[in-house]
């Protein structure tokens, strides 16, 4: 047996926090209370009752039964004669007499520390998928950045990323990341469309990344949409000034949640139903593993036929029509619930045929 039984992920670790958290009320309770709520907090349907629930019947059933066993062991060598049972096994229940209402809270403790201890570890390996120069701001002197620059010289780091995070401003992050947590207005020059210079005063709510790039969105009347406006990083010029004397913006309440859950890509604009084929197993696996926006399967994947239909709600922008572009021609918008998706679509299609001779 582990030395602390509440340690880790194991079932039987989970059964006995939550057999403990009935052991501290010093009532009589029984093993279907405690399945029942395993089963909550793993998110599982709760099982009908109505059929006659028998926690003997649940694939978890003999986890608990060493956790009972555990935990009554371990309450015993502290306190004799505490730990009460009564009833046959079908209906048997349990009950802690003891007068020290924590009586094994040394070992909760324990079990907390060590889930600190694997988060930090955790901390530390994700050092590869964070930018450089992010880790260097908030970890500048520390320990943890001396731990993490080790493992990487010595190759032990253990996530990577595939993109490169060595992109233009990104020493810019942790300063933007402190402005939206401290609610303050700044100014900076922007470059639009790679065009024109333009000043802009921004008002920043939120960072989001995208492919390996980083965005700010936020409010400002120098740019487009003055609510919920899209800041690329590597298009800011100069330097961050902050704005004491500007009263900072709020974005309304659930703003961005709404626009995020449509969105594919970084631009914002209406979102629209879209209904999708994909033909061959490999791109309806790719896109049921890795959906779109708001997935719904219409029809599923048939061998026979060699396609499925499923439909988005989704974010009409330029990455959308990119990402259609990339998998063509395994992948076939059929439908939309407005027409001026196809057509657009059809243009670009056109468009590049032209470029490259093709008629």
């Amino acid at each position: 047996m582990n030395n602390n039984l509440f340690e880790g992920k194991s079932s039987k670790a989970k059964f006995a926090r939550i057999l403990y958290s009935f052991v501290k009320k010093g009532k009589w309770f029984s093993l279907t209370a405690v399945m029942e709520e395993y089963i909550a907090k793993e998110n599982k349907t709760k099982e009908n009752r109505r059929g006659g629930f028998s926690v003997t019947n649940n694939d978890k059933y003999g986890e608990l039964k060493k956790a009972v066993m555990y935990l009554g062991q371990a309450l015993e060598e502290r306190y004799p004669g505490c730990w009460e049972k009564r009833g046959n096994n079908r209906t048997k229940e349990y009950r802690y007499n003891g007068e020290d209402q924590d009586p094994l809270k040394d070992m909760m403790t324990a079990s907390v520390i060590t889930d600190l201890k694997t988060y930090w570890e955790f901390c530390q390996d994700s050092a590869g998928f964070f930018p450089a120069s992010w880790l260097n701001y908030f970890f500048e002197g520390s320990q943890d950045l001396l731990k993490i620059k080790t493992a990487r010289s010595k190759g032990q780091q253990l996530i990577y990323s595939s993109v490169d995070r060595e992109l233009t401003n990104i020493e810019l992050l942790p300063r933007l990341y402190e402005y939206v947590k401290e609610k303050k207005v700044i100014r900076f020059n922007y470059r639009q469309g790679y065009k024109e210079v333009v000043p802009v005063v921004f008002h920043p709510h939120v960072i989001r990344e995208y492919n390996g790039r980083w965005h700010i969105y936020g409010n400002s009347k120098d740019l487009e949409g003055c609510v919920g406006c899209s800041v690329a990083l590597d298009r800011i010029e100069g330097g961050l000034v902050e704005l004491d004397d500007v009263e900072y913006e709020e974005c309304p309440k659930g703003f961005y949640e709404d626009k995020f859950k449509y969105l594919v890509g970084s631009t914002f604009a209406e979102h629209k139903k879209i209904v999708f084929r994909a033909y061959g197993e490999y791109m309806w696996g790719l896109f049921k593993s890795k959906p779109m926006p708001n997935y719904r399967i219409v029809n599923d994947y048939d061998k026979e036929r060699g396609y499925g239909d499923f439909e988005v709600d989704v974010t009409v922008n330029k990455e959308m029509f990119g990402r259609v572009l990339q998998f063509s021609p395994d992948l076939q918008i059929l439908s939309a619930e407005d027409d001026s998706v196809l057509d657009k679509l059809k243009e670009r299609i056109r468009k590049t045929a032209e470029m490259y001779g093709i008629t």
